[in-house]
């Protein structure tokens, strides 16, 4: 008598009753998200460093969606990349704000470039209605080049918000331009754009041409956004001269909001930001967050005078400073004087 012995036995019935559970617990979540009828604001994020499994990301992006189409405003999404096609089937003609965060690890860029087709016609669709656009990438996603997306994405005619974020070289966007031309074909709309950055990507050289993406960017745009009232950027390169940012400001005196990140403000700097407005108060700035070397009385006293109307200032400072010389915005303060405390602070005024 002969005996067959299938050494995969176990692992074979581990596997298929994995895969029952799976399908069990994906007709119990699906039937969960057809009852939200009233769904307005969805996300889905994945932990890139983990494994997964694709059935679940797959019942838990497309068909949802479909099924929300007629009152989804608001949509989140990181999923694997692998994945990213099946958006290209999802019509959302009521989605207003979308975030969606590049995950591409070490793909070849044309291989990137051919997985996110199906990403293109999702975002082409949503035309009519898309008012806030977010675009977010790590340095995990080592070939990723935007230039692909914004070349390949057309106008959204009420689009007010566009926001950024890539690592702080920029090899994710080595043609700035892209990104120019994309921020003036919505010239007549945009009233918020922001630049931020992140660590960066693991090919990274300091002799990188893109190192200078954000400045490039704000030094492009050739003329004034007649509607912007909003700008948050993050002050990289770390020792970059604050002209070019200054000049900006100055030529969009309307702004509302400004927030500055990375990058800790000496006190004379903070009064170089506004020369244009030197010895009057900036009465457009209701929202106003930066980093700083050194808090003081003084310094507070400033922005209470630059910003009448302001509603809210976030201050993250190393040193807190008392009886600090405050003269002409500034120019003649003596950052050495009493220091109080090196401990870190985070301080928010409302």
């Amino acid at each position: 008598m002969k005996v067959a012995v299938d050494p995969h036995y176990t692992r074979k019935k581990a596997e298929a009753r994995l895969q029952k559970r799976l399908r069990k617990d994906m007709t119990r979540t699906s039937a969960a998200f057809k009852s939200m009828t009233t769904l307005q604001d969805f996300e889905i994020d994945w932990d890139d460093n983990r494994e997964f499994h694709s059935e679940f990301f797959r019942a838990f992006l497309a068909p949802p969606l479909a099924s929300w189409q007629a009152h989804l405003t608001s949509l989140t999404v990181k999923v694997p990349l692998a994945l990213v096609f099946t958006l290209a089937g999802v019509h959302l003609p009521y989605l207003e704000n979308f975030t969606f965060h590049f995950t591409t690890g070490d793909l070849t860029e044309k291989e990137v470039n051919h997985a996110h087709d199906g990403f293109l016609v999702f975002v082409n669709n949503l035309k009519d209605s898309l008012q806030s656009l977010t675009f977010t990438s790590t340095f995990t996603s080592q070939n990723l080049n935007l230039c692909h997306i914004f070349d390949h994405i057309g106008v959204f005619p009420s689009l007010r918000k566009i926001s950024l974020s890539i690592p702080f070289e920029g090899g994710h966007l080595p043609e700035p331009m892209s990104f120019v031309h994309f921020v003036m074909k919505h010239s007549k709309t945009l009233n918020h754009i922001s630049l931020f950055a992140s660590r960066c990507v693991m090919r990274w050289t300091p002799s990188h041409p893109c190192f200078n993406w954000i400045p490039n960017i704000l030094c492009s745009i050739p003329e004034p956004l007649p509607k912007l009232r909003g700008l948050g950027v993050a002050l990289r390169p770390l020792r970059t001269p604050l002209t070019i940012l200054t000049e900006f400001l100055s030529a969009h005196p309307y702004i509302e909001t400004l927030l500055l990140e990375d990058r800790a403000l000496e006190n004379t700097q903070i009064g170089d930001l506004f020369p244009h407005f030197h010895g009057q108060p900036v009465v457009d700035i209701l929202h106003f967050q930066t980093k700083v070397e050194d808090l003081t009385p003084d310094l507070l006293a400033y922005f209470a005078f630059k910003f009448p109307n302001l509603q809210t200032l976030k201050i993250e400072c190393s040193k807190i400073l008392l009886n600090g010389t405050f003269v002409s915005d500034f120019r003649n303060y003596n950052p050495q004087t009493n220091v109080v405390s090196a401990a870190f602070l985070f301080s928010t005024f409302r």
